[in-house]
């Protein structure tokens, strides 16, 4: 974990672990089969036609059932083979055990708007959906403790923090001090390429939009300057918030934040939560 381009060159020799142990963490672990139905309308050509499809498909939810801010760590990969039953006294003679402090409603709520979101992203896209409806069949829900190594190490003065997972021993999350020649290349190198894309690819859109009267035609022309601008925002990104670099293994994230929109709204998880006990 201490060595890349981004990170301090020598945090590797002047890094010092000060303190080292292990935490089990709660998460919520929603297995069910999803079943749905939409009927609306789809692009063909110039114009549209009616489409209904049915999705059927098994589906799978984790997440804290604590609060993990400190931690960074939403979800955890495990399967049923590798789990063992639950023994307290075990656990906490071995490190820290957090309570859950999520309701097992409020797991399931999460969990079946997760389902429907996920469901909706399966089907074809429409241009307008008239009907849809999608059914939660036999949940399981599980409440799993799982292990991760919490390390905590001071680099000139300062402390950072870096969770491993407690069975693979992967990093899942971590910040560690930046590297400061990095962030001055990067922005260097990003502001040169992105002002040639904005000014250069600017006038050759241009010229190519004077031969060409599409709709593709203005798209091209615009594609270069808003390739230059987005490099030109990266690269003062990677500036000016590469001081600190934070790690977050992709497993490890929120599923909504990876996986789709996520739906909220009173009325629609009391919706869920019935159709889910149900």
């Amino acid at each position: 974990f201490f060595s890349g381009l981004n990170k301090a060159f020598d945090l590797r020799q002047k890094a010092q672990v000060r303190e080292l142990f292990l935490v089990y963490l709660p998460y919520w672990r929603v297995q069910a089969f999803v079943a749905g139905y939409r009927f609306g309308q789809m692009k063909s050509g110039d114009s549209t036609k009616p489409h209904e499809e049915e999705i059927m498909a098994d589906m799978l939810w984790k997440d804290a059932a604590t609060d993990v801010s400190e931690f960074g760590v939403h979800r955890v990969d495990v399967g049923k083979n590798k789990l063992e039953p639950y023994d307290e006294e075990r656990l906490r003679a071995e490190g820290m055990v957090f309570e859950p402090s999520e309701s097992q409603t409020e797991a399931l709520a999460e969990a079946g708007l997760y389902f429907e979101t996920k469901a909706r992203g399966q089907g074809r896209s429409m241009q307008k959906v008239y009907f849809e409806q999608y059914h939660i069949l036999r949940p399981e829900l599980a409440l799993i403790y799982y292990p991760l190594w919490v390390g905590r190490y001071e680099y000139k003065g300062r402390n950072y923090q870096v969770i491993v997972d407690g069975a693979k021993g992967e990093v899942l999350y971590g910040k560690a001090p930046g590297n400061i020649f990095y962030r001055a290349a990067a922005l260097v190198t990003g502001m040169a390429l992105g002002n040639c894309m904005l000014v250069n690819g600017g006038v050759i859109g241009l010229q190519l939009l004077a031969f060409m009267d599409s709709d593709d035609g203005v798209f091209l022309a615009c594609l270069p300057p808003i390739l230059g601008l987005i490099l030109i925002g990266l690269a003062y990104s990677t500036f000016r918030y590469g001081e600190e670099v934070e790690y977050i293994d992709p497993a490890a994230r929120k599923a909504v934040e990876d996986d789709g929109p996520f739906y909220t709204g009173i009325g629609k998880l009391d919706k869920v939560i019935k159709k889910v006990t149900n």
